[in-house]
């Protein structure tokens, strides 16, 4: 009988590294359920509760390598409906080593590079004037209007009778533009699209 021999150690260490992005992924995603159940709860500014799900998404959601080389920008579309609450969920916050900046525009193209883009249900351009400005570039787009989905949205913030915010994606649009997301997040989201089957 032959003795099982231990894994090499770059298959180890590859295996710890997934375990351990596994638990953290989990506990991200528990502590944003439980921040918007108890921002729901508690009277937290829509301002604030938005601010901190667009941060968080960037921990739930892959973009191309070529997308992270340069500064991480989260931007918003039209008037700014997060005052200094994005700024501050945002914080020092790095992603690849990176500071992540928050910029923002009245038209798409001044937002080019950002690799999320809040359009607001204010925006003075419909969804395939932005997608057309934008062209193929891997930006997430994320909004709250009721056919943002439909025309051409990747994420909608749908506010629900209880005051609560219900994330819907539509897989599609968010594959389309090469980016992934995270099936842990999909587990409690609306979920959208062929993809979705």
């Amino acid at each position: 009988m032959n003795p099982i021999s231990a894994p090499p150690k770059r298959v180890r260490d590859r295996a710890l590294h997934l375990v351990a992005r596994a638990f953290l992924q989990r506990s991200l995603l528990c502590a944003l359920i439980l921040f918007a159940t108890e921002a729901a709860r508690s009277a937290v500014p829509e301002a604030e509760l938005k601010s901190v799900l667009l941060f968080h998404l960037t921990q739930f959601v892959q973009w191309p390598p070529a997308a992270l080389r340069q500064a991480f920008a989260i931007g918003v579309l039209g008037p700014d409906e997060f005052g200094p609450a994005l700024d501050q969920a945002v914080g020092n916050e790095q992603i690849a080593g990176k500071p992540i900046q928050v910029r923002h525009g009245s038209t798409a193209s001044e937002l080019a590079g950002c690799q999320i883009i809040y359009v607001s249900s204010e925006a003075r351009q419909s969804m395939p004037q932005i997608r057309a400005e934008l062209g193929p570039t891997p930006a997430l787009l994320v909004g709250e209007s009721a056919d943002f989905l439909a025309e051409g949205g990747m994420i909608r913030f749908a506010l629900t009778n209880s005051r609560k915010i219900q994330l819907e994606v539509q897989l599609d649009h968010l594959r389309s533009a090469g980016l992934s997301i995270s099936a842990q997040l999909l587990r409690v989201c609306v979920v959208q699209g062929s993809s979705a089957r």
